[in-house]
């Protein structure tokens, strides 16, 4: 995060710099950077947060896009309890959800400022980078091995 700072401060004029948004999975690793990065802000990756969503979508007996047009609209309005509320109730009627629907319950729990910034907070136009990353590795290392 040293050498993150110092590139900020010799390529732009932090004085002018609104924020620097820091976009991830809420790892441990990923979040310290915004108390050594100037003006840093923590935004979570959708990518991930996507992943638990559709995968406890699965395990509902609405319609898999109306249980996550549900979590989106939770997200928006900055409602984490009725998001926590959805996932109980996944978890109450099914029971095979509940690893899935734990994974999700910890990530949003742990990250839900985050999360909520993601996609209310008009500056922030996401993040392609693990979608970058999933798919050069699996090119390389899985159908069409080149290590």
């Amino acid at each position: 995060w040293k050498q993150v700072e110092e590139y900020i401060r010799d390529h732009y004029d932090q004085e002018t710099l609104k924020c620097v948004y820091i976009s991830g999975d809420g790892g441990k690793w990923i979040r310290p950077g915004t108390n050594h990065v100037y003006k840093s802000k923590f935004v979570a990756d959708r990518f991930h947060l996507m992943k638990y969503i559709y995968r406890v979508s699965r395990y509902t007996l609405h319609d898999r896009d109306e249980t996550v047009g549900q979590f989106y609209k939770y997200i928006y309005k900055n409602r984490l309890g009725e998001a926590l509320e959805l996932l109980a109730q996944i978890r109450d009627n099914y029971e095979e959800s509940e690893g899935a629907v734990d994974e999700c319950r910890t990530f949003m729990e742990k990250n839900w400022t985050a999360i909520h910034r993601a996609f209310c907070d008009k500056n922030v136009i996401g993040c392609s980078a693990e979608g970058h990353v999933s798919c050069i590795y699996s090119e390389r290392l899985s159908s069409r091995p080149m290590g």
